[in-house]
């Protein structure tokens, strides 16, 4: 199952995984899993894509991650919650070590 979200000022495609598996299984689609415990976001833009990452989070689940420099980084959904309280951007808040 994946989520494709697309409104007028967002747009992100997302899909349950679970955060221990090797890159190669985190960037090939047709890898499942029963037992998720993040998303894996494949592509993220727009003003308000932090609200929609978490109204979808209908599985509740704890973490999202995505690529970067061809490294997954998995954060904690509760630090996508408090970028919205505290009005900072993602990225103001997320720290990208390469």
């Amino acid at each position: 199952m994946a989520i494709v979200v697309s409104t007028p000022t967002c747009f992100f495609m997302a899909r349950p995984v679970n955060s221990a598996w090797c890159y190669d299984d985190l960037t090939d689609p047709s890898k499942q899993t029963r037992f998720p415990d993040a998303w894996w976001i494949y592509l993220a833009a727009g003003s308000d894509v932090i609200q929609h990452i978490l109204d979808f989070n209908h599985l509740d689940l704890k973490r999202a991650g995505w690529e970067r420099h061809n490294k997954p980084r998995f954060y904690p959904i509760k630090q996508f919650e408090r970028c919205l309280k505290t009005g900072l951007s993602l990225v103001a808040q997320l720290s990208f070590p390469d």
